[in-house]
């Protein structure tokens, strides 16, 4: 009796779980996501470019600063007398040039009428000749020894936060030696490490939100790298997010050096930042629920024909991509089919298999015994032992 309501009660479940559902209503878009930092777009260390003890040095350590502004200055006195004598040898050249150029016409006049030989015409062209080419070295003299001077002032490349002091003031730089660091605040961008399976729906992605904590920001694929990390084994993604407004230098501070701008840096995502990136897949998948496991392979049992197609993509307790070969209108079912069962004369359902595990996987039931019929062939046994009769009391 309990045996055949536990089958009555039990039958409208499995009879609704093995309700088919159209490929089209059940079809999901799974969310992908990844980890992903902020990374500004330069982080350089600002060198001396000429020899010189270090005048002035920037203290906004922590700071803004404009593209153009002033963190450095080395002693410019030698440079200064440098660029003196490159202005003085000019002005010479150019006037033995003058000399040259004077001594040619002459030279030509009289060569015309027979005073010089040709020989001495072209000995006053080749004269005039290099006195107009040792302008030319000079001028480029003069140009180096300008550019020498302005690398006495070191000025910031881009709008950019001060990391770091690498020197102080009074030291001796050589070329080459760093003196600030800088993050640049104008341009951000992202990086992600994305596994090998999701770059592709990353690429066709229509909306990729990078998520830390509070922060939502969208942003845009720039490029995937076609390389996987030998030690992360995953694929390096950068993305474009929003950036800085171009930072303004308060009022009266335009080029001097530690005066730092207005700038709202709020406004933008923050180099250093960790988050995560998170996209949704644009092609159908089936829901875990309605994956199945026959033979060690994962796939879901069509309703029409009642047959198991496997997925080869499909893992354990994920949503699987629905083939292209699968139209939406194909009707699967959650549980594997139940075979043909019916009813003995006790009104228990009888059949190859009856029992439903949690997983959704069939598996056999235990025969129940009837106690009756237990009891009546105990009696029937000829190798029951018998019970002794009971003796009268004579002492009554």
């Amino acid at each position: 009796m309990r045996a055949w309501l536990f089958a009555a009660a039990l039958l409208p479940l499995v009879a609704q779980a093995q309700t088919p559902a159209s490929l089209k209503d059940i079809a999901v878009f799974p969310e992908r996501d990844a980890p992903a930092s902020v990374l500004a777009a330069n982080e350089s260390k600002i060198a001396a470019e000429v020899a010189g003890q270090i005048v002035e040095l920037t203290d906004a350590v922590g700071g803004v600063v404009p593209k153009g502004a002033v963190l450095a200055r080395i002693d410019a006195r030698d440079y200064e007398l440098a660029l003196a004598r490159a202005r003085a040898a000019l002005d010479a050249s150019r006037a033995r040039t003058l000399q040259a150029e004077t001594q040619l016409t002459r030279a030509r006049d009289l060569h015309a009428k027979n005073f010089i030989s040709a020989d001495g015409l072209i000995q006053r062209e080749t004269e005039a000749a290099v006195q107009r080419a040792d302008v030319k070295l000079n001028e480029a003299q003069l140009a180096s020894a300008e550019r020498n001077l302005a690398k006495c002032v070191i000025r910031a490349p881009f709008a950019a936060v001060v990391r770091a002091r690498l020197a102080q003031s009074g030291e001796l730089a050589a070329p080459g030696t760093p003196l600030i660091s800088l993050v640049e605040a104008g341009r951000t961008e992202l990086t992600a490490q994305v596994q090998p399976r999701d770059v592709a729906s990353l690429r066709a992605a229509q909306a990729v939100t990078f998520i830390s904590g509070s922060v939502e920001t969208a942003t845009r694929v720039l490029r995937i790298s076609p390389v996987i990390g030998r030690e992360s084994r995953t694929v390096e993604a950068r993305l474009a997010t929003a950036a800085l407004p171009a930072a303004k230098p308060a009022a009266g501070g335009a080029g001097k050096a530690g005066v730092a701008p207005t700038v709202n840096l709020a406004s933008a995502l923050q180099p250093g930042l960790e988050g995560r990136i998170v996209w949704r897949e644009h092609q159908p998948h089936i829901p875990p629920a309605y994956l199945q496991r026959r033979e060690g392979k994962l796939g879901v049992y069509l309703a029409e024909g009642q047959r198991f197609v496997a997925l080869d993509d499909a893992q354990e307790g994920r949503p699987a991509l629905i083939p292209a070969a699968m139209p939406l209108g194909t009707r699967v079912l959650s549980l594997p089919p139940l075979p043909a069962a019916s009813t003995n004369a006790s009104g228990v359902v009888s059949g190859e298999k009856t029992g439903v595990a949690a997983s959704g996987t069939v598996v056999p039931a235990a025969p129940a015994a009837a106690p009756a019929k237990a009891a009546s062939a105990a009696a029937a046994s000829p190798t029951a032992p018998a019970v002794p009769a009971a003796k009268p009391d004579l002492k009554k």
